[in-house]
């Protein structure tokens, strides 16, 4: 196998705690057994949900499908640019109280 192979391999694998490989089953045993008894069938499936969203995601980066670094930072910056000049016409509160 390859160092590249070896890799790619890691990159799709899922860690425990103790940076153990978890299988999906064991991914899903384990966060069914850290919620609380009381949890809700809503609130399980959202839990599932969660982590099928991370595990596409990271399936989703392993096959070169991400987005790269610069865009995401030009992105931000641009986001960041625009919440600031919509929140610089907003009236400033005084850091002093009125009495």
């Amino acid at each position: 196998m390859t160092v590249k192979a070896k890799w790619q391999q890691l990159a799709n694998a899922r860690f425990d705690d103790y940076g153990l490989i978890m299988s999906d089953k064991e991914l899903v045993l384990d966060a069914l057994e850290r919620l609380p008894n009381s949890a809700t069938l809503d609130q399980i499936r959202d839990r599932l949900n969660f982590l099928a969203a991370i595990r596409q995601a990271q399936n989703s980066l392993s096959q070169g499908n991400g987005i790269p670094l610069a865009d995401v930072r030009e992105q931000f910056s641009s986001w960041v640019n625009d919440w600031n000049s919509k929140s610089s016409g907003r009236r400033k509160r005084s850091t002093t109280s009125a009495r």
